[in-house]
């Protein structure tokens, strides 16, 4: 008993010290998002909650908790969707139940829809929201496809990433929605219409760091189809020159998104550096010297969007917005003085 009410008291002293450096470091976030952030216990969602639940590692939980970044990721997210009591909320991507569970807090268990691929994902999420109390309806379904029977909705939050927004997403929302979704490479928050089109801004954190949260994996890109024989180690023949754009530049969050806006829809990594397309061209960078391979040099669009984006004064993934219509979907940038750049999203080519 002791020991249990001891591990319960180092739990709550790990979750404040996690919340204030949360509110230190987002000092103007939203009262009612920071509240939900203290209130909802984050602990049992950790990976090997389970085993913690039936007595074996139950005393690692403080230790783990202690251990935990405070979520700024999701509480930019959380903040800029603005979800209020009574709110019909979807979530996309329930994944392990906890942003499940604080959008439960903001709104009420109720009102909040969750979706997830895997039977087994959302089974686990079930147990762990009924444990602290949450009972929202959790429905297996294909990621695009959203859960129209129990919308319309006043907000839809997905972690699932996608090149451009399923059109189910935006038909499943209310008039003057809000949208929040990874897209191409950035956390985007938008506002539906009436008439379907939607508009809004990106915000300033990676889209990746809220998929690690929602403990969802993301969805596997389709196989890289199989080149034809040649010197290449991969089959492609293989090309080795110099560049003046060393492989660090994909290390800053601000250039690997407008780089991606240039690759359409190639997967970059910054370690080592490189750069993958769908049709099997690839890059890969060593300090000055590339490799390239495939049917398409990659490298070189790297390079001519460094150009760009160093004449455009570096811009940051926040100064963007996004635009859907019924017929097209894009990103775009307006210099000071008037001067607006568009980028075309493509499509998501993954099997529905």
């Amino acid at each position: 008993m002791h020991s249990a009410i001891a591990d319960a008291a180092r739990l709550a002293e790990a979750r404040i010290a996690t919340h204030q450096r949360l509110v230190s470091a987002r000092p103007l976030l939203s009262p009612r998002v920071a509240a939900a952030l203290l209130y909802v216990p984050r602990h049992p969602f950790l990976p090997g909650a389970g085993a913690a639940r039936s007595g074996a590692g139950g005393a690692a939980w403080p230790e783990a908790a202690a251990r935990v970044d405070p979520p700024l990721a999701e509480a930019d997210l959380l903040d800029a969707l603005d979800v209020r009591p009574g709110h019909r909320v979807l979530h996309v991507g329930t994944g392990s139940g906890y942003t499940t569970a604080l959008l439960a807090w903001l709104t009420r268990p109720a009102s909040v829809t969750g979706t997830d691929v895997c039977a087994q994902r959302l089974a686990r999420a079930r147990e762990r929201l009924a444990g602290i109390g949450y009972r929202p309806l959790l429905t297996r379904a294909a990621p695009t496809e959203g859960h129209p029977e129990r919308g319309p909705y006043h907000r839809v939050l997905a972690h699932h990433p996608v090149p451009r927004l399923p059109r189910a997403w935006l038909t499943q929302c209310l008039p003057g929605a809000l949208l929040a979704a990874p897209v191409a490479g950035a956390l985007a928050v938008l506002q539906v219409t009436a008439d379907g089109t939607a508009a809004g801004r990106l915000l300033p954190s990676p889209a990746e760091s809220v998929g690690s949260l929602s403990g969802s994996p993301s969805p596997q890109d389709p196989p890289v189809p199989t080149p034809p024989a040649g010197t290449g180690s991969d089959g492609w023949p293989a090309m080795v020159r110099r560049t003046e754009v060393p492989g660090g530049v994909l290390g800053d969050p601000a250039f690997a998104f407008f780089a991606q806006l240039h690759l359409g829809g190639a997967a970059l990594t910054a370690h080592p550096p490189t750069v993958v397309a769908r049709d099997g061209s690839r890059a890969r960078v060593t300090d000055r010297t590339v490799t390239v391979t495939g049917q398409r040099d990659l490298w070189a669009v790297v390079e001519r969007a460094h150009t760009r984006w160093l004449a455009l004064h570096r811009p940051r993934r926040e100064w963007f917005e996004i635009h859907v219509t019924g017929r097209r979907q894009w990103i775009g940038y307006r210099t000071p003085d008037g001067t607006e750049h568009t980028w075309d999203l493509p499509a998501d080519p993954r099997p529905r």
